[in-house]
Formats: C-alpha cells, sequence, structure tokens
C-alpha cells in the first residue's frame, strides 16, 4: 500500500475498492484463449474472488460484471449483518453492477439509470447507478457519499457513444448535488462524490473529461498512473476470429476511481509487477478476471 497524504484531524476516513470481475457470461475460450478452461470456470475462479473482495473488506465495493445468476454468491461473501447492497442489471445481458456498503452507513436512496442512444428515446445496454449514503461525522457534521457505478460500452469504435453515456451521468450527478446543497444546513464540503466503475476509456480522453472537467463535479482521477488496470489477450476481435492462432495483448488503464475535490485521498494498493502478471496476461490461475481490483482510502478533512 502506497501512503498518499497524510491528514491531521479527519471527520471521516473510508475506504473504496473498485473491481470488474468478469461475469460467467463473458469469461468465454474465444475471448481469452491464453486461459485455460478450468481457470474460466466460475467454479474456479468464484474463491479467488471471494478471497480478493475478503482481504480488502472496504466500506464501499464497487463491482462490474457480477453475473445475475451468480448475485447470491456475492451477496454473501461478506457478513449481510454488516454490509448492505445494491444490484443494477443491465437491460438485455446476464450482468450488472454491484454495490456493497457498510451498514454503519445509513441508505438515503439507490437508482438505477438506463443510458440513452442519440435519439434519447431508446434505451442502451448499459446502466449505472447512484447510491447516496448517510454518515454522522465526528465533528457531529451530516457526510453525504453519493457512490456511482458506471460500465460503458466497449469498443475502439464508441468513444462517442462513452462521452454521450459520461455526460448522462455528470448530468445526473450535478442534479443529485444541488439537490442535497438545498438541505437546510447543508456545505458542499459535506458532500463527497465517488464514481468507479469500467470505462473502457483511458485516462485524459474525451469521455472522461466529462466528469473531471465538468464545473460542478471537478472530479479528480486517482490510478492515472497504473501501467494498467486491464491486460487482455484477444483472440476474437469484433466478433471475428484471428487466423492462424494469432492473438493480440490489450494493456491500459480503462478502470477508474474518481472522486470530488473536498475527498483526499490518503492510501491506494499498487499494482502487480509484470513479473508477478505472466507473459499470458490477467486471468490465469492467480488473477480471477483480465482487470485488476482497485484500492484505496479516503479522508473527509476539515
Amino acid at each position: 500500500i502506497k501512503e498518499i497524504n497524510q491528514i491531521q484531524n479527519s471527520r471521516h476516513a473510508f475506504s473504496v475498492m473498485q473491481w470488474n470481475t468478469l461475469a460467467r457470461c463473458c469469461a468465454i475460450p474465444a475471448h481469452h484463449p491464453k486461459a485455460s478452461q478450468e481457470h474460466l470456470n466460475f467454479e474456479y475462479r468464484k474463491e479467488l474472488i471471494a478471497q480478493e473482495i475478503r482481504s480488502y473488506q472496504a466500506d464501499i465495493i464497487c463491482l462490474e460484471e457480477v453475473d445475475s445468476r451468480d448475485l447470491e454468491f456475492f451477496q454473501w461473501i461478506l457478513d449481510a449483518k454488516e454490509y448492505g447492497h445494491n444490484y443494477a442489471k443491465k437491460n438485455s445481458s446476464y450482468d450488472g453492477s454491484l454495490l456493497l456498503y457498510r451498514k454503519k452507513y445509513e441508505l438515503v436512496e439507490t437508482e438505477t439509470f438506463s443510458h440513452y442512444e442519440s435519439d434519447n428515446q431508446t434505451k442502451m445496454n448499459q446502466v449505472f447507478q447512484v447510491t447516496t449514503l448517510r454518515y454522522n461525522a465526528a465533528d457531529n457534521s451530516v457526510i453525504y457519499l453519493v457512490v456511482t457505478i458506471v460500465h460503458l460500452k466497449a469498443g475502439p469504435l464508441n468513444r462517442w457513444t462513452r462521452k454521450r453515456q459520461t455526460s448522462q451521468v455528470a448530468e445526473i450527478l450535478a442534479y443529485k448535488k444541488d439537490q442535497y446543497l438545498k438541505i437546510p444546513g447543508m456545505k458542499e464540503d459535506n458532500i463527497g462524490i465517488i464514481v468507479c466503475g469500467d470505462f473502457n476509456e483511458v485516462p485524459n480522453t474525451s469521455p472522461i473529461q466529462q466528469l473531471t472537467e465538468n464545473k460542478s463535479l471537478n472530479l479528480n482521477s486517482l490510478f492515472d498512473d497504473a501501467k494498467y488496470t486491464v491486460y487482455h489477450i484477444f483472440g476474437l476481435i469484433m466478433g471475428i476470429t484471428l487466423p492462424f492462432g494469432i492473438t493480440l495483448p490489450y494493456k491500459d488503464v480503462v478502470d477508474f476511481v474518481l472522486y470530488s475535490p473536498n475527498l483526499f485521498p490518503t492510501k491506494k494498493v499498487l499494482p502487480p509487477t509484470d513479473e508477478e502478471v505472466g507473459p499470458n496476461g490477467l486471468l490465469s490461475g492467480h488473477y480471477p478476471s483480465d482487470h485488476l481490483s482497485l484500492y484505496c482510502e479516503f479522508s473527509f478533512a476539515n
């Protein structure tokens, strides 16, 4: 764990985990030609996934690609007496996103929003969930945490779609923030915003800038300096199997933890080395997903 900042007199400290766990509906051999069938099997992977989540026991856990058929398993990885949950299934596939949060937070509201095509009428497969949690801080102030999980449309030709999708996320978050600021006595410093997810996009591109350059939100990004968060070996490109056993590696930062400027990151986990991952990329006997998990800690400072 790398220490980033030391915060004196913190009003509230909390931890966040972000992870695309690779749903069983997406773990098919054509997509992962370097992985064995045994390691692709969810029955093998699920115990490694559980170990990873339990090892951190973060206050807020944001998971993408949770297959609805495996939802009960994910809900029982951590003690149900200590953690609440909210699941948002995609509109036309088996998987969705799962939020787990410690019950020391009071659930204010949770909503799932569909992304729409450019006509603003047609629902896309992708959805995003926004959950607001409330907590009484050490200085007796009331803190609101607005936690959003996104999983944007994949594909190299879909950047404009992803930009439209993050614009929709920014619009909802700006509206939520404005509504909470209308609560009597509420201060902007008491509203923390966290956006986690698999953006299928790299840092400093227009979809990400929809959130980081939005004047109402001004979100920061914590893991841009990672070497990669996904290391995928493709045997299939845009639905076409590559000939002669050719495979293509894809390594980049596509998973993000974005946070509002009133939150101060204090720690984050450094990613594994290339030697630890190995030449065949992620999803192996030791790595149950083609994405790395991200873990970090934040503080509301005085």
